[in-house]
């Protein structure tokens, strides 16, 4: 990798998942400070550090009632599986419409309470909707007096929540554990590398809650690696400040979720191109494997096209 990069006059940038990534950096870190490893910007998977997240959520939540809530909706087996993270699309529908009722209840409580609070959602649900129509700016939407009261309220309620109970707190810990969920596939999807270390550096204290050692300091130690990236690599910062940390195939800014090949998770890509050279050594000229793993046939060419232009 180090030599290829020397030919192409770039820092090797390398993605592993978490056990890989702590070996690469003691490697690194043992070798001479001539030697070219030195230059390897080391990049730990998102797609295996949420997976992870949600297993360390599962597990701050087990006892709590969650899992018999699951079951409700999912299987038992599949509950384990969601629990545990190993299922992570559907673990991140279920937590998604988990969160979305315990949403839908503090809302409904602050529509009791302020009966002119539905009329605010009203304004709201419309100022959306001329949203979707490019009538107005996302930027308006936000800063709108409409969304602000909305977010005062709800922050208000629950505030009062977190104070009368510890149930409350428990469901409203949740919650936040959730939003930082959230980020780690917003951040990706719209290729923010500011928002990527801060949603790494914000589930750092999950995986210390729930007993997560080997990647609360894999997490640690590449939010303090990345964060000297711009003296280090001035030029690869460039590039990853402008959205090319993450895989795309287009330039749209809400790019899909990271399984539909438009955009994805490094370690996936990589994970996804390794079944699609094993699917086509075993089917010959490979033209099931390129249905089945359709976004890597593009990464493949190019992988293939470097690799003949330095024979």
């Amino acid at each position: 990798m180090s030599n290829l990069a020397i030919k192409h006059h770039v820092p090797p940038v390398i993605t592993f998942d978490q056990p890989l990534y702590w070996k690469a950096a003691e490697i690194i870190r043992a070798s001479p400070e001539n030697s070219r490893l030195k230059e390897i910007v080391l990049m730990l998977g998102t797609f295996h550090t949420l997976m992870n997240l949600l297993g360390a959520i599962g597990t701050l939540m087990d006892g709590t009632g969650l899992k018999t809530t699951l079951e409700v909706v999912y299987g038992e087996t599949a509950v384990v599986h969601i629990m545990t993270g190993k299922s992570v699309q559907r673990a991140i529908r279920s937590h998604l419409l988990v969160d979305k009722c315990l949403h839908q209840i503090i809302v409904k409580s602050v529509v009791d309470d302020i009966p002119e609070f539905a009329t605010i959602v009203n304004e709201a649900e419309k100022m959306y909707s001329s949203l979707l129509k490019c009538n107005i700016t996302l930027e308006d939407f936000v800063e709108s007096n409409t969304v602000a009261k909305i977010n005062k309220e709800l922050d208000k309620k629950r505030s009062y929540l977190n104070a009368r109970s510890k149930t409350s707190q428990l469901l409203l810990s949740y919650q936040q554990m959730i939003r930082i969920a959230r980020a780690l596939i917003i951040v990706d999807r719209t290729g923010s590398w500011e928002s990527h270390l801060c949603a790494v550096s914000d589930a750092l204290s999950i995986f210390a809650a729930a007993g997560h050692f080997n990647y609360l300091k894999s997490a640690y130690f590449y939010i303090q690696e990345m964060s000297k990236l711009e003296s280090r690599h001035p030029d690869v910062y460039k590039k990853f400040h402008d959205g090319f940390h993450v895989i795309r195939r287009t330039n749209q800014y809400w790019a899909g979720s990271f399984n539909n090949g438009v955009s994805v998770f490094g370690d996936t890509a990589i994970k996804e191109i390794q079944m699609l050279q094993n699917e086509k050594g075993r089917s010959g000229d490979g033209a099931k494997a390129k249905v089945k793993w359709p976004f890597c046939e593009m990464l493949m060419f190019l992988n293939d096209h470097t690799a003949e232009g330095n024979e």
